[in-house]
């Protein structure tokens, strides 16, 4: 959760790179310890990043992975959330 905490931070000072860099440390301790929803977020806030920068099919793809796991965990507001960015964006 700090890595994350710390990546959500420096994206909103504006440092794509090490924001990037503490959300993936957050991902991979997640995915070592099988926590579900620390994926779910840490995907979602990937995509924001992917966004930002102008990659639409990388955001794409990793809040179809957020919202797809926030469904399987039953997270309703979430996977809503997650789902209205989905939706902003251009078609593809």
């Amino acid at each position: 959760a700090t890595y994350g905490n710390l990546g959500v931070i420096e994206r909103a000072r504006g440092n794509l790179d090490a924001a990037e860099e503490y959300l993936k440390k957050s991902l991979t301790i997640n995915e070592k310890l099988g926590l579900q929803e620390g994926m779910a977020i840490q995907y979602a806030n990937l995509g924001l990043i992917a966004e930002q920068r102008g990659n639409i099919s990388e955001a794409r793809r990793l809040w179809t992975l957020s919202r797809n796991l926030f469904r399987k965990l039953r997270a309703k507001d979430r996977e809503a959330l997650v789902q209205s960015w989905l939706d902003s964006l251009p078609p593809s």
